[in-house]
């Protein structure tokens, strides 16, 4: 249910113009995501439980861009979009204990990806 309710949710943010970010409680285990296809998650760490995270299940996922040998996402130029949209890529991440929730909350600091050429 989870899996399904994730694509559903990426399908429409996907159809909307401009990079793309979805943050949550996804209730799926990190191995899950990367099968899924649809999304690149960020960050690492367990969230789940807060006293004493030992799984993921709260993600921040971004748009699948494609990567080049040094693993850095390719510029939209590089890949060719028209459009001019920015791409995103992850610069910091980490996992912080909430008081107020079974849950730890995950951050990401993105950037947009310089433009090459």
């Amino acid at each position: 249910t989870a899996a399904a309710q994730l694509a559903a949710a990426w399908a429409a943010l996907a159809a909307l113009p401009g990079p793309h970010v979805l943050a949550g409680d996804l209730n799926l285990h990190a191995e899950l995501l990367a099968p899924l296809g649809i999304a690149r998650g960020l960050g690492e760490g367990a969230t789940y439980p807060s006293g004493a995270p030992a799984r993921r299940i709260d993600h921040i996922l971004t748009d699948p861009w494609p990567t080049g040998a040094d693993g850095l996402p390719v510029s939209a130029q590089e890949v060719g979009s028209g459009a001019g949209g920015a791409l995103l890529r992850a610069v910091g991440s980490g996992v912080r204990s909430l008081v107020v929730s079974d849950h730890a909350a995950t951050w990401v600091d993105l950037e947009p990806v310089a433009r090459r050429g």
